[in-house]
C-alpha cells in the first residue's frame, strides 16, 4: 500500500534545502556571511631543460677522415716565379689504400695534365694523355696521402672561421708524419719542399676541406725558379667506393745513373749501356740511341746544331737534313733533324735526330732504321721523347 503524503513532504523538504542553498550564495555575493577560502591551484614543478653535450669536432673529424676510400676534387693556384696558374684535379683512394690522382695546371689557356696510379709498391704516371710509364723504383707505401691522414692523432680546434664562403672549424694538426711531395702526386725530384696542411670541419665534425700549401725551388733550364702551390681538397667525397686498376699497355721507365736522365720504352723493348751511349732495342735489334757528349763552356744549341750537320755531311752519312724542326726535350729547347740517305751497305736509312744542350753537355737522341714505316716510326719516336727528362 502506498503512502502518498511521504512523497509530498520529501518534495517540500528538497525545495527548502535548495532555496537555502541559493540564499547562501546570494548572501555571499552581497558580502554577507563567511567568504569561503579558495583552494589554491597546484603549480607543477618545472622540469630542468636537458643540457646539450658539446660535439668534440676534432675527435669526430679524426674518426671520419681516416676513411680509406673516396673521390676528392682539388682546386687551387700556383705561382711559378711571376707566372700564375690555375690548378684542378682529383685524388682517389680505394679501400686497399691504392690511389690515383689527376692534376691539371692551366697557364693562360696552356694546360699540362699529370696522371698517376699507385697499386701497392707499383707506380705509373703519364703526361698529357700520353703513354703510362711504370716507375722502375718501387713506390714507398708509407708516403701516401691516405697513410698521412691515418698518422694524425690529435687536432687543435682553433675556432670557427670563414673558409670558401662557409663557417667552418679550423683544425690544425698537432702530430703527424711529414707530408711528402710524392704523397700529393708531385714529381719526386722536387727538393726542399715546405708543406703545411690545415683541416676544416662542419659543426658536427664532418670533414669539409683540406688545405695544402707547398713551396719549393724548381729547375727551369739553366736556372731555378721559386714555386708556390695552394690547393683545397674537398673532403665531402670520403667514403665513396673507388676501384683502381693498373693501366694497360704501360711502358717501362729507365733511369740512367751514369748520364743522369730517364726515358721509357715499350713492352718487348730493352735497353743496354754501351760505350758512350745507351741503346734501345726491339728483339735485340737496336733502333734508338741516347748519346751525350761534353762540350766547351758557352756552347749554344745553334752552334751544336751547325757543327753536327757539318760533321755528318762531310764525314759520316754524307747527307744534309731534309727537315730541321724546333722541338723540346726534357723541358729544354731542342731541334729535330730528319735525314734520308743510303749507307755504305746500300741500305736506305731513315734517321731522326733530336738534339739539345744542357750546361756543358750536348745531347743526341736519335732513331735509325730502314726507310719503311717512317710515319709510324716517327710517331713512336716522338712518344719516347715525350717521356725523356733530366734527373739532376
Amino acid at each position: 500500500m502506498s503512502v502518498p503524503w511521504r512523497g509530498r513532504a520529501s518534495s517540500r523538504r528538497s525545495r527548502a534545502i535548495a532555496m537555502l542553498g541559493v540564499l547562501a550564495l546570494v548572501a555571499a555575493a552581497c558580502g554577507g556571511g563567511t567568504t569561503p577560502t579558495p583552494v589554491p591551484t597546484p603549480v607543477p614543478t618545472p622540469t630542468a631543460s636537458p643540457t646539450p653535450t658539446p660535439v668534440d669536432v676534432a675527435a669526430v673529424f679524426l674518426a671520419q677522415v681516416t676513411e680509406t676510400s673516396g673521390r676528392l676534387p682539388v682546386t687551387g693556384t700556383a705561382m711559378f716565379g711571376e707566372t700564375e696558374a690555375a690548378i684542378t684535379g682529383m685524388f682517389e683512394s680505394s679501400g686497399a689504400d691504392d690511389s690515383a690522382s689527376t692534376m691539371t695546371i692551366d697557364v693562360g689557356g696552356s694546360t699540362q695534365t699529370t696522371d698517376s696510379i699507385r697499386l701497392a709498391t707499383k707506380k705509373w704516371s703519364r703526361q698529357d694523355g700520353g703513354v703510362w710509364v711504370l716507375d722502375p723504383e718501387p713506390a714507398d707505401t708509407a708516403k701516401g696521402l691516405g697513410t698521412w691522414l691515418k698518422s694524425l692523432t690529435t687536432l687543435e680546434d682553433e675556432g670557427v672561421e670563414t673558409k670558401g664562403g662557409r663557417q667552418l672549424h679550423h683544425l690544425a694538426p698537432s702530430s703527424a708524419e711529414a707530408l711528402t711531395p710524392e704523397a700529393l702526386g708531385l714529381d719526386t725530384s722536387i727538393k726542399d719542399a715546405v708543406i703545411t696542411v690545415d683541416l676544416w670541419a662542419e659543426d658536427d665534425g664532418t670533414p669539409a676541406i683540406m688545405s695544402i700549401n707547398v713551396a719549393w725551388s724548381q729547375a727551369s733550364g739553366t736556372t731555378t725558379v721559386p714555386v708556390e702551390m695552394a690547393i683545397d681538397v674537398d673532403l665531402s667525397g670520403l667514403g665513396t667506393p673507388v676501384a683502381i686498376a693498373a693501366p694497360e699497355d704501360a711502358w717501362t721507365g729507365f733511369t740512367s745513373e751514369r748520364f743522369g736522365y730517364s726515358m721509357a720504352y715499350d713492352q718487348g723493348w730493352s735497353v743496354s749501356e754501351e760505350n758512350g751511349m745507351d741503346v734501345y732495342s726491339l728483339d735485340d735489334t737496336p733502333y734508338v740511341y741516347v748519346s751525350p757528349q761534353e762540350l766547351a763552356p758557352g756552347y749554344t744549341l745553334d752552334r751544336f746544331r751547325d757543327e753536327l750537320v757539318a760533321y755528318y755531311e762531310e764525314k759520316d752519312i754524307k747527307a744534309s737534313p731534309e727537315a730541321d724542326e724546333d722541338y723540346g726535350v726534357g723541358g729544354l729547347p731542342a731541334r729535330v733533324l730528319t735525314y734520308r740517305f743510303t749507307n755504305t751497305s746500300g741500305t736506305p736509312v731513315y734517321l731522326v735526330d733530336a738534339i739539345t744542350v744542357r750546361n756543358t753537355t750536348g745531347w743526341e737522341i736519335y732513331l735509325a732504321q730502314a726507310q719503311d714505316g717512317e710515319e709510324e716510326a716517327r710517331a713512336f719516336f716522338d712518344t719516347m721523347l715525350a717521356t725523356f727528362s733530366f734527373e739532376e
